[in-house]
């Protein structure tokens, strides 16, 4: 009876240390796994990791520019082909490229001149209504008469009928031919594109930094999403890790645009623009085709032009308009002009944006100022206060 006791004490026992050497053991693993990930929680907190890949960042990205002349993922995209690609139009200081400067309204309303008289026999302008003209380029009554002389269908009257009315200022710039296939069938097969946004959309333009803008915004979406799953999951990040983690996206993406303007306006005009000069260079640019280069029946040799062959003709000509203002009618007068009138037809609120942004640049500079005062000379006490409190001692009488 007492051996059998005795072994199952000792099975008992040995059992028990058998369960405390696993739970020690499963508690060092889970030390060893909890200050590992401690310790590499830390490495991505700390500062230096944070410095240090910044720097690392900017080091590449400058590397890069100096050795290919352009920002990573963002350059422009080439042709294959030299002569696909098209000759790069020059740089031309225009007059309301600059930071404070606004458009020639003179100017606008000579290009509309232009446009009336030229190009309006083939090219639509589909998102300009007279009333936008109106305070630009012309007065209310003018702008009401030129509407007045076009006709437009309207309707059901109340015989259910459609009937042709006079235009008011609410109504839109006609188009010249009421489809495609019309248009296509008035110009040997070619259709002449609609010049509300031509100046936006041609040879040069933002597309790659749109693009880079939009992978930066993701990735700055991600990274706010990514903080406040770690807020709310407990973990412990530094604060300014946390901040960065944020906002780091945006300056990245502040610094890298500054550096690609700051290389253009080094090269270049800094009131110049790509978009502008191409429109303006392809309707001055008409040559005779040079030796070896072939352009078949009804095209026409533009080097501006991606492969140099072209469906629309030269159409301006010195003297082809006679302008109100007595200005010179010259085959670059009118393509400066009439190039104006389409910059301003897509971006009609120009003038009254870069009004908005000196009024925001003045309000926030100022609220910066505030914040910065308020911060050293208000919150700065409160924050660096230190309460202390001493309890009465135990031999202290009530």
């Amino acid at each position: 009876m007492l051996s059998r006791l005795a072994a199952g004490a000792f099975k008992k026992a040995a059992s028990g240390g058998a369960l405390n050497a696993t739970r020690s053991s499963s508690v060092r693993f889970a030390s060893s796994q909890a200050s590992s990930s401690s310790g590499f929680e830390a490495f991505m907190t700390s500062r230096t990791t944070l410095a240090s890949m910044t720097v690392f960042t900017a080091g590449t990205i400058a590397w890069y520019t100096h050795l290919y002349g352009d920002l990573p993922f963002i350059g422009e995209v080439h042709a294959s082909h030299l002569s696909d690609e098209g000759l790069h139009p020059q740089a031309y200081p225009w007059s309301h490229k600059g930071i404070l400067d606004t458009f020639d309204h003179a100017s606008i309303r000579r290009g509309y001149q232009v446009y009336r008289e030229v190009c309006a026999a083939c090219h639509s302008l589909d998102r300009i209504a007279w009333r936008n003209l109106v305070g630009v380029s012309h007065t209310a009554d003018e702008a009401r008469v030129m509407a007045e002389e076009v006709e437009y269908t309207d309707g059901p009257n109340g015989e259910g009928e459609m009937f042709q009315r006079p235009g008011k200022l609410a109504d839109y710039m006609p188009a010249p031919y009421p489809n495609e296939e019309a248009a296509r069938a008035g110009n040997a097969g070619a259709y002449p594109p609609d010049l509300s946004l031509i100046v936006k959309a041609r040879h040069g333009g933002a597309v790659s930094d749109c693009l880079f803008l939009l992978a930066v915004d993701l990735w700055l979406d991600c990274a706010l999403s990514l903080r406040w799953s770690r807020a709310r999951s407990g973990l412990k990040r530094s604060s300014l890790y946390s901040l960065l983690q944020v906002d780091f996206g945006f300056v990245l993406k502040q610094v890298l645009l500054w550096l690609k303007n700051l290389r253009q306006h080094l090269t270049v005009d800094p009131k110049s623009s790509p978009l502008i000069d191409y429109v303006f260079s392809l309707l001055t640019g008409y040559i005779d085709p040079p030796a070896g280069v072939e352009i078949r029946e009804g095209m026409n040799y533009n080097p501006y032009f991606p492969g140099g062959a072209i469906s629309m003709a030269r159409v301006l000509f010195d003297g082809l308009v006679e302008y109100d203002d007595g200005t010179a009618a010259t085959t670059s007068q009118m393509a400066k002009d009439v190039v104006t009138f389409l910059n301003w037809a897509a971006e009609p609120e120009h003038d009254e944006r870069k009004k908005y942004g000196i009024k925001a640049v003045i309000i926030f500079s100022s609220l910066f100022v505030i914040s910065l005062y308020v911060k050293r000379f208000k919150w700065g006490p409160v924050k660096n206060r230190k309460i202390l409190y001493n309890p009465p001692s135990g031999n202290a009488r009530h």
